[in-house]
């Protein structure tokens, strides 16, 4: 045996091993059809076909239904005409080609099967209003033998058509109605609405704004706005702002998120057939922070926030109107008035907004009452700017506990531990001590000499000394001095 013809005998056992290559395809026309057998052919292009019928070794399946009418039509194996076998399911599913004793099989790219009723390609134009005439491209529009179904006229999102005209079953024109409004056409089949048939896309007609709610917001409002033809929507802006988002919730509602820097003026919608303004919403003043956030009155304050000088600026300190200085969009200056520990309300034509934090004046403590009293006791402490108090003391010794009633009024409870002195209130913008002490009940741990004749001085030790009224020698009142707090000196008296 000579080498070519071993050659060739290992060919063929090769080829009766793996099989020929398997089909390949580029391309079909048209890209849907019908189960009935009066549609026009499908022609598939391609490779590897082979030749012969479907009921040889080509095997074609729509929506996985055979065709058995398939046969390749030419030699070389690079076409097949067929047509969507009866059983074929509609929608959409790639078609399947497949040679017995190749290596494999191929699915195309997706075919759709339609019914026997309308089907619409496209249409055009996409967009118009009342009276437009739209011509659609498309299938089955005329009534014949084997389906015997027409078009009988076209909604346009739910509204009839005028002036309907078939001209073939290819194509028809149609206007738009009175009252059109965005959205799908479909095509209304003489024999029921299952064979009705809507587009995947829509008619667009201009949008319009009827009204919004809320009528006014700051920067993170959600706004839902009202209307018509909001379908397609791309853009959604306050005052030239694009919104922060938006949703097209339906073709009558859109809510969309007021965005940062957003000023006074009007809201525009943005939509396939044109755009729409509304009537004015209302950007009210943001105040996002001051700095500082305490001092007395007199102190430079700068409010930081959005829509500032939106024009009949003021700005008040827990009721109290303040100077104003300079103002930008973000800012505004101003002098803190003589007023109380409070909110800063900044106020504009848009509307108020109030701080979420006080401004802190340095307190004041005027009076308390009791006097004195002992450990577990509760004392009133009277004075002003007592708001956001931190602290509360006798004489150094943090109160047991205190509440704040208002900015005028604490209650505190002695410590355990308290000694004749001031009380002092700590608030974020400082401490204020009282002018008064508060008396603590005095101890004498010890005094010398511990013996002496009437005239001799006596120092007596302990704790509590300060503002006391009388020292006695076993009744006897003695004259006596205040060294401080710890230290009486005091002299023996004759009796």
């Amino acid at each position: 045996m000579n080498f070519k013809c071993a050659v060739g005998l290992l060919g063929m056992l090769l080829f009766s091993l793996v099989g020929e290559a398997g089909p390949v395809i580029s391309s079909f026309t048209p890209t849907f059809g019908s189960t009935n057998a009066f549609e026009p052919i499908i022609t598939i292009t391609g490779s590897g076909f082979g030749s012969g019928t479907s009921g040889g070794t080509l095997i074609v399946r729509f929506n996985g239904v055979r065709d058995l009418s398939a046969y390749a039509t030419l030699t070389d194996g690079t076409e097949i005409t067929a047509h969507v076998p009866p059983g074929a399911t509609n929608g959409v599913n790639p078609i399947l080609v497949a040679v017995l004793g190749s290596s494999s099989n191929y699915s195309s790219a997706s075919f759709l099967v339609i019914g026997p009723g309308p089907y619409a390609t496209g249409f055009s134009p996409t967009i118009g209003s009342t009276g437009t005439l739209v011509t659609i491209s498309g299938v089955h529009f005329l009534p014949a033998a084997d389906r015997s179904g027409s078009v009988t006229n076209v909604s346009f999102n739910g509204k009839l058509g005028t002036a309907l005209f078939v001209s073939s079953d290819n194509e028809l024109q149609v206007k738009a109605p009175i009252g059109v409004t965005s959205g799908p056409l479909t095509l209304l089949s003489s024999r029921g609405t299952s064979f009705n048939f809507t587009t995947t896309s829509n008619f667009f007609t201009t949008p319009v704004i009827k009204s919004f709610l809320p009528a006014f917001g700051r920067a993170g409002t959600n706004v839902v706005i009202q209307g018509t033809n909001f379908l397609g929507t791309t853009a959604v802006a306050f005052s030239g702002v694009a919104a922060t988002s938006f949703t097209v919730d339906s073709n009558t509602q859109i809510t969309a998120t007021v965005p940062v820097n957003a000023v006074t003026g009007q809201i525009q919608i943005t939509a396939p057939a044109g755009s729409v303004f509304s009537t004015t919403f209302t950007v009210q003043p943001t105040l996002s922070g001051f700095t500082p956030g305490f001092g007395p009155a007199g102190t430079a304050v700068t409010l930081t926030g959005a829509n500032l000088n939106a024009g009949g600026l003021s700005v008040t300190f827990n009721g109290v109107t303040a100077a104003i200085g300079t103002t930008t969009f973000s800012s505004v200056a101003v002098t803190a008035p003589a007023s109380t520990t409070g909110p800063i309300i900044v106020t504009t034509a848009g509307g108020a907004v109030t701080s979420s934090v006080s401004f802190y004046y340095p307190p004041t403590l005027t009076s308390f009452t009791p006097t004195n009293s002992l450990p577990g006791t509760t004392v009133k402490i009277s004075g002003n700017n007592f708001t956001g108090a931190t602290a509360v003391t006798f004489n150094g010794a943090a109160a047991a506990s205190f509440v704040v009633s208002n900015n005028t009024t604490i209650g505190a409870v002695v410590p355990a531990n308290v000694s004749t002195g001031p009380i002092g209130v700590t608030t974020p913008a400082g401490t204020a001590n009282s002018a008064g002490l508060f008396y603590a009940a005095p101890v004498i741990s010890g005094f010398n000499p511990s013996h002496g004749a009437p005239g001799t001085s006596v120092m007596i030790s302990g704790n509590n000394f300060l503002g006391a009224t009388a020292v006695q020698f076993n009744g006897s009142n003695a004259v006596f001095t205040v060294t401080n707090n710890g230290v009486i000196g005091a002299v023996v008296p004759n009796n």
